[in-house]
């Protein structure tokens, strides 16, 4: 089967692109590669993500609003992640290794739904959500309804994954993060365990687990 490679320079465009049976998004290329090369893809069309700008970097203000194609090195060494929880950091300075985190960005990475990949569990423990766009229309959703099962999401024909936003953080949030890895250091998670709950009145209100 012949494969096309698109290089859009628009949202638009690539969300056009998209609505094309058989086309996949490009981001990082991480696990897009290892797909590939174990025969699990098989795309009509690979619609990169390279030019688009707009989808990189983190603003901060209440909360935070992460661009989809930002790396997880990058995440790892922004202020402003360590700033709203210092699990971030140490979240992400865990996310594959050195090469993986230097090319490997947070969208693909939770549009990927592997259910072993690392940054989903405190993002959603968080309350974060995120917001996808098509040619016409945009839409927001709770990050823990983007994923359908292992691999799957909820993601529409011709929608892409713009950004990540996390909600202003009350001041009363504790928040715990653990992984367990059962061979090397660079493997997946065997069990990756995320908590958040707030404090009033003594008592813990909101818990979230993942």
């Amino acid at each position: 089967m012949n494969t096309s490679y698109e290089l859009p320079e628009t949202i638009e465009e690539a969300c056009l692109l998209l609505e094309t049976d058989g086309a996949h998004a490009l981001a990082g290329g991480v696990a897009f590669t290892m797909a590939l090369t174990k025969a699990q893809l098989q795309p009509a069309s690979i619609v990169s993500l390279a030019k688009l700008s707009g989808l990189r970097g983190v603003e901060s203000g209440e909360g935070l609003v992460i661009g989809a194609l930002t790396t997880h090195a990058e995440l790892l060494h922004n202020p402003a992640l360590a700033a709203y929880d210092p699990l971030l950091p140490l979240m992400f300075s865990d996310v594959g290794n050195v090469r993986v985190r230097a090319v490997g960005t947070l969208g693909g990475n939770l549009a990927y739904a592997d259910p072993r990949h690392d940054p989903a569990p405190l993002l959603c423990a968080l309350g974060a959500e995120v917001v996808l766009r098509s040619a016409r229309v945009s839409r927001r959703l709770p990050l823990e309804s983007l994923a359908a099962g292992p691999f799957q999401t909820t993601l529409g024909h011709g929608e892409l994954l713009t950004s990540i936003e996390l909600p202003p953080r009350p001041v009363s949030r504790r928040t715990g993060w653990c992984k367990l890895q059962s061979s090397s250091l660079d493997d997946y998670a065997s069990v990756s365990v995320a908590v958040s709950y707030e404090v009033a009145g003594g008592r813990v209100v909101n818990p979230r687990v993942y």
